[in-house]
Protein backbone atom coordinates (compact mmCIF):
# COMPACT_ATOMS: atom_id res chain seq x y z
CA UNK A 1 0.00 0.00 0.00
CA UNK A 2 2.70 2.28 0.37
CA UNK A 3 3.52 2.27 -3.16
CA UNK A 4 0.18 4.50 -3.42
CA UNK A 5 1.76 7.05 -1.85
CA UNK A 6 4.50 7.61 -4.32
CA UNK A 7 4.16 9.85 -6.98
CA UNK A 8 6.25 12.80 -5.62
CA UNK A 9 9.09 11.91 -7.28
CA UNK A 10 7.28 12.10 -10.71
CA UNK A 11 6.48 15.99 -10.15
CA UNK A 12 9.85 16.64 -9.33
CA UNK A 13 11.35 15.03 -12.70
CA UNK A 14 9.08 16.94 -14.71
CA UNK A 15 9.00 20.45 -13.17
CA UNK A 16 11.77 21.95 -14.30
CA UNK A 17 9.93 21.20 -18.65
CA UNK A 18 7.03 22.85 -17.27
CA UNK A 19 6.53 26.68 -18.71
CA UNK A 20 3.79 28.45 -16.37
CA UNK A 21 5.56 26.99 -12.58
CA UNK A 22 3.44 29.06 -10.41
CA UNK A 23 0.34 27.13 -11.73
CA UNK A 24 2.57 24.11 -12.08
CA UNK A 25 2.86 24.14 -8.37
CA UNK A 26 -1.16 24.59 -7.79
CA UNK A 27 -1.95 21.71 -9.98
CA UNK A 28 0.52 19.42 -8.83
CA UNK A 29 -0.31 19.64 -4.88
CA UNK A 30 -3.81 18.93 -6.14
CA UNK A 31 -3.14 15.99 -8.31
CA UNK A 32 -1.11 14.68 -5.04
CA UNK A 33 -4.24 15.36 -3.03
CA UNK A 34 -6.28 13.39 -5.74
CA UNK A 35 -4.63 10.48 -5.33
CA UNK A 36 -3.07 10.36 -1.61
CA UNK A 37 -6.49 10.85 0.21
CA UNK A 38 -8.42 7.91 -1.68
CA UNK A 39 -5.50 5.44 -1.01
CA UNK A 40 -5.55 7.01 2.67
CA UNK A 41 -8.78 6.29 3.22
CA UNK A 42 -8.54 3.11 1.34
CA UNK A 43 -5.47 2.40 4.15
CA UNK A 44 -7.71 3.45 7.15
CA UNK A 45 -10.67 1.03 5.43
CA UNK A 46 -7.84 -2.00 5.52
CA UNK A 47 -6.91 -1.79 8.34
CA UNK A 48 -9.57 -0.93 10.15
CA UNK A 49 -11.88 -4.14 9.00
CA UNK A 50 -9.27 -6.65 8.20
CA UNK A 51 -7.01 -5.52 11.15
CA UNK A 52 -3.00 -4.61 10.67
CA UNK A 53 -1.98 -8.90 11.19
CA UNK A 54 -4.16 -9.91 8.87
CA UNK A 55 -4.00 -7.41 6.32
CA UNK A 56 -0.36 -7.78 6.05
CA UNK A 57 -0.64 -11.36 5.35
CA UNK A 58 -2.74 -10.44 2.35
CA UNK A 59 -1.41 -10.43 -1.04
CA UNK A 60 -3.74 -7.87 -2.38
CA UNK A 61 -5.66 -6.29 1.16
CA UNK A 62 -7.92 -4.21 -0.83
CA UNK A 63 -9.06 -6.86 -2.76
CA UNK A 64 -9.97 -8.97 0.30
CA UNK A 65 -11.98 -5.73 2.08
CA UNK A 66 -14.11 -5.88 -1.03
CA UNK A 67 -14.90 -9.50 -0.93
CA UNK A 68 -15.75 -9.13 1.99
CA UNK A 69 -18.08 -6.32 1.89
CA UNK A 70 -21.31 -7.33 1.58
CA UNK A 71 -23.95 -5.01 -0.38
CA UNK A 72 -27.93 -6.27 -0.37
CA UNK A 73 -29.78 -5.83 -3.15
CA UNK A 74 -26.94 -4.39 -5.25
CA UNK A 75 -27.30 -4.41 -8.92
CA UNK A 76 -23.49 -6.03 -8.80
CA UNK A 77 -22.73 -8.70 -6.93
CA UNK A 78 -19.12 -9.19 -7.12
CA UNK A 79 -17.60 -5.38 -7.00
CA UNK A 80 -14.06 -6.56 -7.51
CA UNK A 81 -13.70 -6.57 -11.19
CA UNK A 82 -14.92 -2.95 -11.23
CA UNK A 83 -12.35 -2.29 -8.49
CA UNK A 84 -9.39 -4.12 -10.56
CA UNK A 85 -10.53 -2.64 -13.74
CA UNK A 86 -9.38 1.01 -12.30
CA UNK A 87 -6.28 -0.45 -11.03
CA UNK A 88 -5.07 -1.66 -13.48
CA UNK A 89 -5.49 1.55 -15.72
CA UNK A 90 -4.03 3.53 -12.62
CA UNK A 91 -1.06 1.05 -12.93
CA UNK A 92 -0.57 1.01 -16.72
CA UNK A 93 -0.02 5.17 -16.46
CA UNK A 94 2.51 4.59 -13.30
CA UNK A 95 4.22 2.07 -15.65
CA UNK A 96 4.15 4.53 -18.71
CA UNK A 97 4.91 7.61 -16.95
CA UNK A 98 7.95 5.71 -15.43
CA UNK A 99 8.81 4.07 -18.52
CA UNK A 100 8.88 7.77 -20.37
CA UNK A 101 10.45 9.22 -17.41
CA UNK A 102 13.60 6.47 -17.38
CA UNK A 103 14.03 7.01 -21.14
CA UNK A 104 14.47 10.49 -20.55
CA UNK A 105 17.19 10.59 -18.22
CA UNK A 106 19.21 7.97 -20.47
CA UNK A 107 19.03 10.79 -23.22
CA UNK A 108 19.86 13.26 -21.43
CA UNK A 109 22.44 11.33 -19.52
CA UNK A 110 23.69 10.08 -23.24
CA UNK A 111 23.26 13.37 -24.68
CA UNK A 112 20.60 12.56 -26.89
CA UNK A 113 17.93 15.41 -27.73
CA UNK A 114 15.47 13.26 -28.67
CA UNK A 115 13.70 10.97 -25.83
CA UNK A 116 11.76 8.86 -27.59
CA UNK A 117 14.67 7.18 -29.25
CA UNK A 118 15.61 5.87 -26.29
CA UNK A 119 12.34 3.57 -25.63
CA UNK A 120 13.45 1.32 -28.18
CA UNK A 121 16.71 -0.14 -26.62
CA UNK A 122 14.82 0.78 -23.53
CA UNK A 123 12.00 -1.49 -23.95
CA UNK A 124 13.72 -5.00 -24.19
CA UNK A 125 15.46 -4.46 -21.05
CA UNK A 126 12.49 -3.76 -18.81
CA UNK A 127 10.83 -6.76 -20.41
CA UNK A 128 14.06 -9.26 -19.64
CA UNK A 129 13.93 -7.48 -16.12
CA UNK A 130 10.06 -8.06 -15.72
CA UNK A 131 9.96 -11.54 -16.91
CA UNK A 132 13.00 -12.60 -13.89
CA UNK A 133 10.77 -13.27 -10.79
CA UNK A 134 8.75 -16.51 -11.20
CA UNK A 135 6.00 -15.50 -9.33
CA UNK A 136 4.61 -12.66 -7.74
CA UNK A 137 5.36 -13.58 -4.17
CA UNK A 138 9.21 -13.38 -5.57
CA UNK A 139 8.19 -10.11 -6.66
CA UNK A 140 6.75 -8.77 -3.80
CA UNK A 141 10.09 -10.19 -1.70
CA UNK A 142 12.62 -8.42 -4.03
CA UNK A 143 10.49 -5.13 -3.81
CA UNK A 144 10.44 -5.54 -0.04
CA UNK A 145 14.40 -5.88 0.20
CA UNK A 146 15.27 -3.20 -2.27
CA UNK A 147 12.85 -0.51 -1.13
CA UNK A 148 15.25 0.66 0.93
CA UNK A 149 17.75 1.80 -1.83
CA UNK A 150 14.73 3.43 -3.55
CA UNK A 151 14.83 5.86 -0.85
CA UNK A 152 17.96 7.78 -2.62
CA UNK A 153 16.86 8.68 -5.30
CA UNK A 154 13.54 9.70 -4.12
CA UNK A 155 13.81 11.89 -1.11
CA UNK A 156 17.21 12.61 -0.06
CA UNK A 157 18.62 13.28 -3.43
CA UNK A 158 15.92 16.57 -4.04
CA UNK A 159 16.48 17.20 -0.92
CA UNK A 160 20.57 17.49 -1.55
CA UNK A 161 19.87 19.67 -4.42
CA UNK A 162 17.62 21.69 -2.84
CA UNK A 163 19.85 22.31 0.43
CA UNK A 164 22.40 23.04 -2.50
CA UNK A 165 20.50 25.81 -4.21
CA UNK A 166 19.37 27.33 -0.62
CA UNK A 167 23.41 27.38 -0.06
CA UNK A 168 23.97 29.14 -3.15
CA UNK A 169 21.72 30.83 -3.42
CA UNK A 170 19.39 30.27 -6.26
CA UNK A 171 15.51 30.00 -6.35
CA UNK A 172 13.05 32.57 -4.72
CA UNK A 173 16.56 35.34 -5.32
CA UNK A 174 16.95 34.97 -8.67
CA UNK A 175 13.17 35.12 -9.18
CA UNK A 176 12.75 38.47 -7.61
CA UNK A 177 16.01 39.80 -9.81
CA UNK A 178 14.21 38.83 -13.16
CA UNK A 179 10.62 40.67 -11.97
CA UNK A 180 12.82 43.63 -10.94
CA UNK A 181 14.70 43.53 -15.13
CA UNK A 182 11.26 43.23 -16.48
CA UNK A 183 9.67 46.08 -13.85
Amino acid sequence: MAGAFQGLEILLILMPFVIDQRNAVKASIFAVLLTWVPSLFEMISVLGVLGPEEASRQLYPTVSLIKASDFPGAFVERLEPLFLLGWIVAAFTTVYINFYLAGLALARLLGIREAKIMIYPLAPAILTLAMLPPNILVTINWANQFAFFSLIPLYLLPLTVYFVAFLRGKGERKRREKTRQVA
